[in-house]
């Protein structure tokens, strides 16, 4: 299995291992592992592994509502981005991954990826696997500076919520 492989389960599952909306801080930890950084600002919890985030809200437990795989990320990846369960099973990870090689590899998963209107924002396209919900942001243009590096075609991210 590969980098695509992993992509594909996710959004064609909607999960990451088993976890993802609905799990606590405490299931993320037990697949994912310690090494994250947690971000508490107006009640709300962000985890971040690097190249996973995962958003909890309080409630009688906190509880996963919102995770973003940030393909984008990568191309700062300096060796800790990536948890080590993902290595472990996926491999290495690429700065950058084309939506065609992934849309292919839903595809042969049984799934369907469906454009979405973009509104204002003509840089990125969103795409949604029809199947599972889960929506995938590509860029559509040449983007250059503080946002990072990204040519049209590549996927930014992986939403799931």
């Amino acid at each position: 299995m590969n980098e695509i492989d992993f992509y594909a389960q996710v959004a064609t599952a909607g999960t990451i291992l088993g976890i993802g909306v609905g799990s606590t801080p405490d299931q993320v930890e037990s697949i994912l592992g310690a090494d994250f950084l947690d971000d508490r600002q107006r009640g709300l919890l962000r985890r971040d592994y690097g190249l996973l985030e995962f958003a909890f809200y309080p409630g009688a437990v906190w509880e996963c509502r919102a995770v973003s795989v940030q393909v984008h990320r990568l191309q700062w990846d300096d060796g800790d981005m990536i948890p080590v369960i993902l290595r472990d099973r996926f491999g290495e990870f690429s700065s950058q991954i084309k939506m065609s090689a992934l849309e292919g590899r839903i595809g042969k998963l049984g799934c369907h990826v469906i454009a979405m209107p973009s509104g204002a924002d003509l840089d990125f396209k969103r795409l949604i696997v029809q199947e599972s919900g889960v929506e995938i942001i590509v860029s559509n243009a040449q983007l250059h500076g503080e946002s990072g590096f990204a040519i049209s075609g590549d996927v930014w991210s992986i939403l799931l919520s």
